[in-house]
């Protein structure tokens, strides 16, 4: 699947080196936050996860809250983004305690620029909504684009100087390396 994003979007897709796009969004707290706020006070640690109803992306943000606090300490500020709506990602941060703000990116609009957004298959829709997962509900339209799973570290001068596409489970594989490409 990484390949076939990498692909279709291989104009679009941003990685190390590149500069991460502008962005403002509404956080958790119903706060509007740009790539500037962020990236104000040091690098940032963006991940992208695909929502609240998402079970392996909340095993992910369990693990980065685990780790908040070594990131904090060493300067790096986290931000999650989701294309679910800002209501929604309220209830996220709510649902883990959260350390770390959740962005909404109503439209999955930074999505498309990283070149992460990916269109679901209606055989997928509707697979999900065997399991009472409603992407309209959740992102507020009949677009069934979802973000890939996907980690970014940058720098305080929008440079990107890590980033990961994955479709795995766990997107914060090395909290260490995050760590060391935040710090440098």
């Amino acid at each position: 699947m990484k390949n076939e994003l990498e692909k279709e979007n291989s104009l679009l897709l941003k990685k190390a080196g590149d500069k991460f796009p502008e962005f403002n969004m509404i956080n958790n707290k119903f706060v509007h936050v740009s790539l500037d706020d962020l990236i104000s006070r040091g690098p940032v640690l963006i991940v992208y996860v695909r929502g609240v109803w998402c079970t392996d992306c909340l095993s992910t943000l369990k693990q980065l809250k685990a780790s908040i606090n070594t990131l904090s300490a060493m300067g790096v500020r986290v931000a999650v983004i989701t294309c679910d709506l800002p209501k929604y990602t309220a209830q996220m941060a709510d649902k883990l305690n959260a350390g770390f703000m959740i962005l909404s990116d109503v439209g999955c609009k930074l999505a498309k620029e990283l070149g992460i957004a990916c269109k679901i298959p209606v055989e997928t829709v509707e697979s999900y909504m065997d399991f009472d997962i409603d992407l309209t509900l959740y992102h507020g339209n009949f677009n069934f684009e979802l973000p890939m799973a996907n980690v970014y570290v940058v720098n305080s001068d929008k440079t990107i100087v890590y980033d990961e596409i994955t479709i795995a489970k766990n997107v914060l594989k090395d909290n260490a390396v995050l760590v060391s490409y935040a710090s440098n």
